[in-house]
């Protein structure tokens, strides 16, 4: 009995995402820039895949991505660059989608831009 818990403890009990977050540069961003903005994922420690996308405010998806987490790592970071050009104001928001493992979870960010000539 104690071996085969041992052995299925060490399998670990796969992986799990606990928390998202988005963070965006809270400055306003100037003429004809990529803004970085940053999905952070914390999981439990276990070895997975994890399927997301991006969806930003002017409409565009990134389709389904993935990224690796590893064993003992506690975050993984999936990065979205937005090119913002031209001249205007936009109050841009990015939304992380995470579609597994687990339910489908959303957290958001948002970011200014300003250009004027």
């Amino acid at each position: 009995g104690v071996v085969g818990w041992l052995l299925l403890r060490g399998q670990g009990s796969g992986l799990e995402i606990s928390a998202l977050k988005v963070l965006a540069p809270q400055a306003t961003q100037r003429c004809d820039t990529t803004v970085d903005v940053v999905g952070v994922l914390t999981t439990n420690g276990e070895r997975g895949e994890i399927a997301y996308r991006w969806r930003r405010s002017d409409g565009t998806e990134t389709g389904v991505l993935s990224a690796t987490a590893d064993r003992d790592r506690r975050e993984v970071t999936v990065p979205l660059h937005w090119r913002v050009t031209g001249q205007g104001r936009l109050h841009a928001v990015a939304t992380l989608e995470l579609l597994s493992p687990g339910e489908t979870r959303r957290a958001s960010a948002s970011f200014d831009y300003l250009c004027r000539s």
